[in-house]
């Protein structure tokens, strides 16, 4: 689970013994010793965890033998990372004594895996574990029945019928994709039942859905049914068993559904290409790029989750049959409904338990209480239920280094939405991004999430631009799986702490936090440090924890002691995303903690002090301050690690040092004051790709100013203008020298003063006439503009004439604009395909020649009521062309 992050331990650890080396003048036992130990200890490791690899790929039921010695290679490998993390959080020191310390650190631990070793080997020796590459036999599973009720695929099922009738000159390969639960086996089997679809076809229809879906299993499934399995056919290979089915089909016309595959290979795919005319597959996967990549000459046909309405009738049909639901249960009844996500396999289990406890007999209070009982204990049943086992086969198909980072999302609260752009962050923070040369660790980060969403483990609630990922989510199925999957009683890996609802402890309790490696607290949070440190004062609680989560709403300030404590407690901490946490100054025992990568906080003091140059180790350090300025005294790039800092306030730079040579890493600086925007800073910091300024704009973007034009690599350009967040004593004078105050009157006024590959902008407080905007229609690379706060003023909005527009423009959001009237057609704003409108509530009307944009697939109105009749007047003209409207 934790092999990536522990490979890069060894690496950092091989590279100590090598600088201790140079540094050590004579040749001696002790670097034989340590050079030695630490090559034999990353030989065990890899070796241990190659088993663990091998384990989870590994798809029958293992013999409580294998289930103890997995659970002890696991526990050796995060017990070698703690060992070796303690270390390296030492500190330098004399380079014999620390070579001497280094081979009996690497010694120690080889003298605990080295035993676990030799079980793994005597097992493989006796044939106790079966190589993951090794065929397995799989158990044929029959067709389901055909389903009696099917609620919201009345277009995908008629999609799918005439993909299937449809005259084609080779085979068709047709995928329904869609997340676990979903209801594609369902849908399938209803059509796979379907006299008209049958009819079509010179043979029966053929089911195919085996426990280990390989392509050999396959095959030998196909085989069977066509009652053509011969004796040997068990000890021949996949090739030549897909040779025997392309026979075997040759000049037949055939449908053949392949039910839950993750992946098909090409070899699998060669057994039809000798098939006659019309002939179909119909394949069922959780995984789209498997349907890309087999069926690239027509789209997959992707199932979505029901509508809430579509999800209640289904669970009353389930639980009630055609009698329908007792009016006293239909509120509740639809909360449990939404609960199920528009799942109809999670609606069938709920529908399932509710059918077995409920009864027309009972009182209508004890029905209530009943229903109620299941909405609060939904987990329970799940955990409980196969639905969870559906998943884990797809979990265990995953690449061993995307396990981690998918069971890292349970550190959100349930049913939230998580930044993309922040996950990511914190998967490289805790060492789950495995580096290449080629590209850079969010690079990789980001193929790791895309593998993630192609899979249909995660939802895409907002894309950027370019339609990758902007924010995510899980629905109900997934996150429990993550909580159950990660938890002390299999992965230890992640743990949430909350109280409980019956007699208020907490449960895990707080003093077992120890045996824990990340630990989320989203309630409570003020009782658990004040308990936690309580139970510490008491005991040595040792603690090992990578990550500490809270997303508590209540904020909950920390006494200068209660940091001491904390700090003490928890040396090896990767992650601390806390802000709800309150210091009143940037706490300096944080910077004992050499590992820490990740630090989200709260202060109320308005400085970064100087030290902060010690958290060497940091890579994103996010500052939520109650003051309107921050100064940071620290010279940030020369913090040789640090590639994301943000802040809600106006910060100050000390002056740059023009001899520093560092900065290449900077890649996110938000909340940066105008004052310290300079040239010699931004030629330091040349990979910038977010840049957010803040404070009095009028000191940068005076329509005159040349240095934004010279951030070659920023993409995304966030302008605030803040004239409290800025220093009493900087007024400004117009052109015509009247006092300003600060006013921006202009943005530049050419398009080559813009940082040229920028792709999103946001203004806010900008307070700038409506004529301004027009320079940004020649901006050809802007894809995405964002106007909150006033960024422009007047009662109308009007582009006509000769007017541009905004040519490239695909997403507008306005929140915040006190505008009456908007004035435009469908000219320009031609590729727009996304518009929000949040707060807006002066205006009147959206202009109705929106609905000939083309692209135009989402409009979302909040809190802007006066326009919302003309929201759907522009959605029901768009008639034929889907567009997702959402009102609020």
């Amino acid at each position: 689970m934790e092999g990536v992050a522990l490979g890069v331990l060894l690496n950092t650890l091989k590279s100590v013994v090598l600088v201790y080396i140079q540094q050590q003048k004579e040749q001696s036992r002790v670097i034989k010793d340590a050079t030695e130990n630490v090559d034999q200890l990353e030989n065990d490791i890899w070796f241990l965890t190659n088993f663990e690899e091998e384990s989870m790929k590994r798809r029958k039921k293992e013999n409580l033998i294998m289930k103890e010695l997995l659970r002890d290679v696991r526990s050796s490998i995060y017990d070698a990372r703690d060992a070796i993390d303690s270390f390296l959080a030492g500190g330098v020191g004399k380079p014999k004594a620390k070579l001497a310390e280094i081979a009996q650190l690497v010694e120690s631990i080889r003298k605990k895996i080295t035993p676990l070793r030799h079980k793994v080997e005597a097992q493989y020796e006796t044939g106790g574990i079966q190589n993951a590459q090794d065929e397995e036999s799989a158990e044929y599973m029959y067709p389901p029945g055909k389903p009696k009720y099917v609620v919201g695929f009345d277009a995908k099922e008629q999609q799918i019928k005439d993909r299937l009738t449809q005259h084609t000159q080779h085979i068709d390969a047709i995928f329904v994709t869609g997340m676990h639960g979903v209801g594609k086996t369902t849908l399938v089997a209803k059509i796979f039942h379907d006299p008209t679809v049958r009819n079509n076809f010179s043979i029966p229809p053929l089911w195919i859905r085996v426990s280990q879906p390989s392509t050999k299993n396959i095959l030998l499934a196909i085989l069977k049914q066509l009652d053509e399995l011969p004796e040997d056919a068990a000890q021949r290979c996949a090739q030549d068993l897909s040779k025997l089915v392309a026979e075997c089909l040759e000049r037949t016309k055939f449908l053949i559904v392949i039910d839950d595959v993750c992946e098909i290979d090409n070899m699998l795919m060669t057994a039809f290409e000798k098939s006659n005319e019309d002939s179909k597959i119909l394949i069922t996967s959780n995984n789209n790029e498997t349907a890309r990549s087999v069926g690239r000459d027509n789209p997959s046909i992707e199932l979505q989750p029901l509508k809430r309405e579509e999800s209640w009738n289904l669970l009353q049909y389930m639980v009630f049959g055609d009698v329908g639901c007792p009016p006293e249960l239909e509120k509740i009844g639809n909360l449990i409904a939404v609960q199920c996500d528009g799942l109809p396999k999670t609606i069938e289990i709920v529908a399932g338990i509710l059918a077995k406890k409920d009864s027309r007999k009972f009182e209508m209070n004890e029905r209530l209480k009943i229903w109620k009982n299941v909405s609060g204990s939904m987990r329970i049943y799940f955990i409980k239920d196969q639905g969870r086992s559906n998943i884990l086969s797809s979990y265990h198909n995953l690449d061993s280094d995307l396990r981690p980072c998918l069971l890292y999302m349970g550190i959100f609260p349930q049913r939230s939405k998580f930044s993309v752009s922040k996950l990511i962050r914190m998967w490289i923070a805790e060492g789950f991004v495995r580096a290449n040369e080629s590209l850079s660790l969010e690079e990789i980060a980001h193929t790791y999430l895309k593998s993630l969403i192609d899979r249909n483990l995660v939802i895409v609630d907002d894309q950027k631009p370019d339609g990758s990922a902007k924010i995510c989510s899980m629905n109900y199925l997934m996150y429990e799986f993550c909580k159950t999957e990660a938890g002390n009683e299999r992965e230890n890996f992640l743990e949430e702490v909350k109280k409980s609802k019956t007699d208020g402890a907490f449960l895990p309790s707080i003093d077992e936090v120890e045996k824990y490696r990340r630990v989320c607290v989203h309630t409570d949070l003020s009782k658990f440090i004040s308990t936690f440190i309580s139970l510490r004062s008491r005991s040595s609680l040792r603690v090992r924890l990578r990550s500490f989560i809270s997303h508590s709403k209540e904020t909950c300030p920390l006494k200068k002691k209660d940091i001491s404590v904390i700090r003490a407690a928890f040396t090896l901490l990767r992650v601390l995303d806390a802000k709800p946490m309150g210091f009143t100054e940037f706490p300096g025992d944080l910077y004992r903690l050499v590992h820490l990568r990740y630090v989200t906080l709260s202060l109320k003091g308005d400085v970064l002090p100087k030290d902060i140059y010690k958290l060497r180790s940091i890579q994103t350090l996010v500052v939520h301050t109650t003051s309107p300025s921050l100064k940071i005294k620290a010279d940030i790039l020369k913090m040789t690690e640090l590639r994301h800092f943000k802040t809600n306030a106006s910060a100050t730079l000390p002056k740059t040092d023009t001899k520093c040579n560092d900065g290449e890493q900077l890649q996110t600086l938000c909340g940066i004051s105008p004052k310290s925007c300079t040239e010699i800073f931004f030629d330091k910091a040349l990979n910038l790709k977010k840049l957010g300024i803040r404070g009095q704009l009028a000191l940068l973007v005076d329509g005159r100013n040349e240095l934004l034009r010279k951030l070659a690599n920023v993409e995304k350009l966030k302008l605030l203008n803040d004239v409290t967040g800025s220093n009493s004593k900087w007024k400004l004078m117009d052109v015509t020298g009247s006092n300003s105050k600060g006013k921006l009157f202009s943005l530049p006024q050419r398009s080559d003063q813009f940082p040229p590959n920028m792709v999103s902008l946001t203004l806010s407080a900008t307070d700038l006439a409506w004529d301004q905007i027009k320079i940004l229609g020649s901006l050809h690379n802007l894809e995405e503009l964002k106007l909150k706060d006033n960024a422009f003023v007047g009662d109308k909005w009007e582009f006509s004439g000769d007017d541009k527009g905004l040519p490239h423009l695909q997403a507008l959001h306005i929140e915040g604009l006190d505008f009456v009237h908007w004035q435009a057609s469908s000219v320009y704003f031609p590729e727009l395909r996304k518009l929000e409108l949040s707060n807006c509530t002066k205006l009147m009307a959206l202009p109705l020649g929106l609905a000939d944009i083309v692209n135009l697939k989402k409009l979302q109105l909040s809190n802007t009521i006066s326009a919302n009749a003309s929201a759907r007047t522009i959605r029901d003209a768009k008639k034929g062309a889907s567009l997702d409207l959402h009102i609020s």
